[in-house]
């Protein structure tokens, strides 16, 4: 096995599971950014919380994706 493939591999699953867990809590609890600094970037608009969201979302499937054809090199 390759060494440094396979660290890349798990640093795709951790950051790709982080950002999942994150995306599921944006979607359930909107406010945690406010609560968690303090500070209101959007006036209560809720544009910051949506942009969160998706950025989550797609930081969630590019890890996978990065990660499934990092499993595939490992595995052939």
């Amino acid at each position: 096995m390759r060494r440094p493939t396979v660290v890349l591999f798990w640093i795709e699953v951790a950051v790709g599971a982080a950002a999942c867990g994150l995306f599921l809590v944006s979607l359930v609890w909107r406010d945690w950014i406010e609560l968690l600094t303090g500070a209101e970037p959007d006036g209560g608009g809720g544009a910051v919380e949506w942009s969160t969201v998706a950025a989550l979302l797609a930081t969630s499937l590019a890890c996978s994706a990065l990660a499934r054809r990092g499993r595939r090199a490992l595995t052939s």
